[in-house]
């Protein structure tokens, strides 16, 4: 079974992340699929716009721990293979809508940072819960979440792995639109054929140009790699997505060595 689906309709490309048995878990075989995705959308001159969503009633729980654990166990501190700004739609050079449904957690979460137009469902549940479990957080994550919450909505995601509800993330402009769960799809639809109907060469244009205006500089990157890969020294790091897959509370550095 694909993992990613990809069809176009009428100049929409239509990109489903499709793992529903592991909640839409970002494994390697979707880092795969995505990253395929978002070169036939940029290669393909009769695609003029991009939906992303997720199959189910889930966009996305965010990176797959078990396979994460597993990696760690042979490459402590190496980052996933395709775990990169293109695999999550940084650079799709097209207009990106993203069409969101039940959880939308961690990388699922980039996804839709990456986004240019973001649909939400109103059961929509926004979270970073990386720190739970003792991940770092991978590529320029906090540097996205401070350029869309303001500071103390962002430290409830990023400190404490707490949700962001729909209609808040909607009052703080983080998504354009909260409507019904069944009206997401639909609403991202009505989008996407307005885009459709404007200069496929301007509609790329503007969008670079912002990007290039808003990117983080490239030292702040470069820092904020150093400091994840930091983190994956720690112990923490490999028994947090351990204890996850064993399924029990984690044991921490700090509290083994008090025992």
């Amino acid at each position: 079974m694909e993992v990613v689906l990809f069809e176009v309709k009428e100049r929409t490309a239509y990109v489903k992340i499709n793992r529903l048995e592991k909640k839409n878990a970002i494994n390697l075989e979707v880092r795969e699929g995505l990253k395929r995705a978002w070169e036939q959308v940029n290669n393909d001159p009769e695609i003029r716009s991009a939906i992303i969503t997720g199959g189910g009633e889930i966009f996305s729980v965010g990176q797959d721990l078990e396979e994460l654990s597993e990696f760690r166990e042979h490459e402590p501190v190496e980052e996933l293979p395709l775990n990169t700004d293109e695999t999550f739609g940084a650079f799709v050079r097209k207009p990106l809508i993203a069409a969101i449904n039940g959880y939308c957690l961690g990388t699922g979460l980039l996804l839709v940072l990456n986004s240019d137009f973001r649909i939400a469902g109103k059961n929509v549940r926004f979270g970073i819960p990386e720190v739970k479990v003792a991940v770092p957080p991978i590529l320029d994550f906090p540097f996205k979440i401070a350029q869309n919450l303001p500071r103390v909505y962002a430290m409830e995601m990023l400190l404490l792995g707490e949700f962001l509800e729909a209609e808040t993330a909607h009052r703080l402009g983080f998504v354009n639109r909260a409507v019904e769960s069944n009206e997401v799809l639909t609403t991202a639809v009505e989008l996407a054929d307005k885009i459709n109907r404007l200069s496929p060469f301007m509609t790329r244009l503007f969008k670079e140009q912002y990007r290039i205006i808003t990117d983080q500089p490239p030292q702040g990157i470069a820092f904020s790699k150093t400091l994840t890969k930091l983190g994956r020294y720690c112990e923490d790091y490999r028994e947090g997505p351990r204890a996850f897959k064993e399924k029990r509370r984690p044991v921490w550095s700090t509290e083994s060595r008090r025992t």
